[in-house]
């Protein structure tokens, strides 16, 4: 948009955004001149954020009595990124503290992206890594004994704010199998994830124990069970 600076505040709330903290290391201070900034943005493992919008944003805390939450008020144009996951800030500014960036699929809310210690002309390009999704699913026991009841599974650590209890009746209709999608952060070293499987009466049956590969990101890791 020319000639006109959009202005966009959002507010945070409780379980309101799906927040995720990056931080941009080796960069020293070296002038405080507007620049233009250009970043490349891609999920883990490598799919370009490509063709997605971001915003940049400062933070700053609301306050009324009591009460305050954080907020973001942007410090610049919208801009999209192109195939690559590419994108330029034009004359960007240190007051300049992260981005927001257009919700994941399946997300309703921007994803924040802080940057940590803000950049200057001696690190002007910047590579900015996203979680990535993945499918995990549970088949198997079609060799062992059957149980005839069903079995719940909770994972022990996901990052998918959403209801982590399922059923399923491994290896027998009327449910074999089961696929939960979580979402793996940059951060994460090694990604892995832990699961416990009891029986609809509460009893633990086993827990497994997954890393998960990089090469898996943005698709499916199948983990093999039986009893």
């Amino acid at each position: 948009m020319k000639g006109r600076k959009r202005s966009f505040v959002f507010i945070v709330g409780h379980g309101a955004i799906f927040i995720g903290i990056i931080g941009l290391n080796g960069c020293i201070q070296t002038e405080v001149q507007p620049q233009n900034l250009h970043l490349r943005i891609s999920h883990l493992g490598g799919e370009p954020f490509a063709y997605r919008w971001v915003l940049p944003v400062q933070s700053e805390n609301n306050t009324t009595g009591w009460w305050s939450q954080p907020s973001w008020t942007s410090t610049g144009d919208t801009v999209w990124t192109d195939e690559f996951g590419r994108a330029t800030l034009l004359s960007f500014t240190s007051n300049t503290r992260g981005l927001v960036c257009q919700p994941f699929d399946g997300k309703d809310a921007p994803y924040y992206i802080n940057f940590g210690f803000y950049p200057t002309t001696s690190c002007a390009d910047h590579d900015l890594i996203l979680p990535q999704k993945v499918w995990i699913q549970f088949i198997g026991n079609r060799n062992g004994d059957c149980l005839g009841q069903s079995v719940v599974i909770r994972p022990e650590l996901t990052a998918s704010n959403v209801d982590t209890w399922h059923s399923f009746t491994p290896g027998c209709p009327p449910l074999p199998t089961v696929c939960l999608q979580d979402w793996v952060h940059p951060f994460e070293d090694p990604p892995e994830r832990r699961f416990h499987l009891y029986t609809a009466e509460g009893l633990l049956l086993k827990t497994v124990l997954s890393p998960i590969p990089e090469s898996f990101l943005g698709d499916t890791l199948i983990i093999p069970i039986q009893f």
